[in-house]
């Protein structure tokens, strides 16, 4: 059995609404497994859709059926994207360095913002300090914030399926004015990795309503930019995913940042062709027909 072959299976069949499919695939990897992630949830998830199912075969009308169907299908994700996110810690080297520089970091809510709020309050207090104790304390200050903010880039890029608490946080800390920018745009670029890797609705709506309500412009672009890179042609989160993207360019301006987005996206996209062609058309025309000699021991008129 792969693996990772049955996780990835189970994700695209749930995107065709394959329910049944999908729980049979996880199957031979939950079985006899209590310890692993989420086994308690996908057994709940099977015996609900054993449930359904068996009510159905009873003839019984349920007018909430294709809503729980479709919730169904919503928590199998879930729990096939933490197992994912799971296996990759274990074997992927880069999610094995973020696992291990991460550290198990705490990631209640509470913790994190009184970290990041502290230290913009104790960079504040330097200025109260004497030149040679302030150099030392602002060395040591800015050497213990910078591991923490890195362990907590990690945390955030191995981060499992965010609950709507999740959501609401951290789209309370990235648009507070207590906290620095640079962090912002920090925890933003980990939360768009995070998404782009394995897709999490609740991490997608995070960065549109920091886009959406952030007061700085830098963390405002970032957030764009994570909207709009962890899009995803899932089927099962075209309909929410549809109506958080309509309500973020309902004006001029977000029309307007969208474009310029996409313009710098395509010239991106041919900078390296563009490149190549400078080095193989234009630079030796350039050189042949130049008044200057170049060799190995640099440039020099001829």
């Amino acid at each position: 059995m792969n693996t990772e072959t049955n996780i990835n299976s189970a994700l695209e069949l749930l995107s065709t609404r394959q329910l049944d499919k999908a729980i049979k695939v996880l199957q031979p990897i939950y079985d006899g497994k209590p310890s692993l992630v989420d086994y308690n949830e996908y057994m709940a998830i099977v015996n609900d859709y054993h449930l359904m199912c068996e009510y159905m075969l009873r003839g019984v009308k349920d007018p909430a059926r294709e809503k729980l169907y479709v919730s169904l299908m919503e928590r199998l994700y879930r729990v096939s994207a933490n197992l994912l996110l799971s296996w990759r810690c274990k074997n992927k080297p880069t999610f094995i360095d973020a696992f291990s520089t991460s550290d198990h970091l705490n990631l209640s809510h509470n913790f994190v913002r009184t970290v990041l709020e502290s230290f913009v309050s104790d960079v504040a207090m330097l200025s109260l300090a004497s030149g040679n104790e302030r150099n030392a304390k602002e060395t040591e200050l800015y050497k213990r914030h910078q591991t923490f903010v890195e362990r907590l880039f990690c945390a955030l890029l191995v981060s499992s399926q965010w609950s709507e608490s999740d959501a609401t946080f951290y789209i309370s800390l990235l648009t507070s004015p207590t906290i620095d920018a640079s962090d912002q745009m920090l925890i933003v670029s980990a939360i768009t990795l995070s998404t782009m890797s394995i897709y999490d609705v609740k991490k997608f709506y995070t960065l549109v309503e920091v886009y959406r309500h952030a007061h700085d412009t830098k963390v405002r672009q970032r957030s764009l930019v994570g909207c709009v890179l962890s899009l995803t042609d899932n089927q099962l989160f075209k309909k929410e995913q549809r109506t958080l993207v309509n309500s973020f360019i309902t004006t001029k301006e977000a029309k307007r940042e969208l474009l310029n987005l996409q313009k710098q996206m395509f010239n991106c996209m041919e900078a390296d062709r563009d490149n190549d062609k400078i080095q193989r058309d234009i630079m030796p025309n350039i050189i042949k027909n130049s008044d200057l000699h170049f060799d190995r021991f640099g440039i020099s008129e001829k």
